[in-house]
């Protein structure tokens, strides 16, 4: 047909082809409508694919190595555990008995 109509937007490469009607302003009228309609869902894709990648990039970051770890509604520090404190200092005195005698 001579009427139809192929329409590209030159800075996002998105065409159409319409060929619907017999008129030819019908046609271009309509590649105008169809084009606004690609962008628009173009345009909304990238939104949603920059915020996907903003929040992705919320959860990868590092939140470091808190020193004190607070609980409950006081909010008293918790001290850390010496399991083997006791342990050790106890192998220490056997250790000093020995080489006294």
């Amino acid at each position: 047909m001579s009427s139809a109509i192929r329409a590209t937007h030159s800075p996002t490469g998105i065409s159409v082809f319409v060929q619907d009607s017999r008129s030819q302003f019908q046609n271009k009228k309509l590649a105008r409508e169809r084009i606004a309609q690609k962008l628009e869902a173009h345009f909304g894709r990238q939104l949603v694919e920059r915020v996907q990648k903003q929040w992705s990039q919320h959860y990868d970051l590092e939140r470091g190595n808190p020193v004190k770890t607070f609980t409950g509604m006081t909010f008293k520090p918790r001290k850390p555990e010496k399991t083997f404190k006791k342990t050790r200092t106890k192998l220490k005195q056997d250790l000093h008995k020995e080489l006294r005698s």
